[in-house]
């Protein structure tokens, strides 16, 4: 009894301190954005950061940087493909 409750306490504690944060960059406002929104939507994530950026210049991200530092110990950063 002792065992299968230790168990269940885990399995909520998990599930409860994992989130996934989602980032989805695009370069123009398409219906290819709106599939990745959608697919993050799909992932079931927590919270959702998106901006319009170039491909060329990865230095000036300030979304994905929001999300990095939304991550907490446990979480996933979930990325759609570009």
């Amino acid at each position: 009894m002792f065992w299968v409750l230790k168990r269940l306490t885990l399995r909520v504690w998990l599930t409860i301190s994992m989130r996934k944060i989602g980032y989805a960059r695009v370069s123009t406002p398409t219906r290819a954005s709106i599939a990745r929104l959608g697919a993050l939507r799909a992932e079931r994530c927590d919270e959702i950061f998106r901006e319009k950026a170039s491909g060329k210049d990865i230095r000036q991200r300030p979304q994905l940087e929001r999300a990095i530092d939304a991550l907490g110990t446990g979480d996933i950063l979930v990325r759609r493909r570009v």
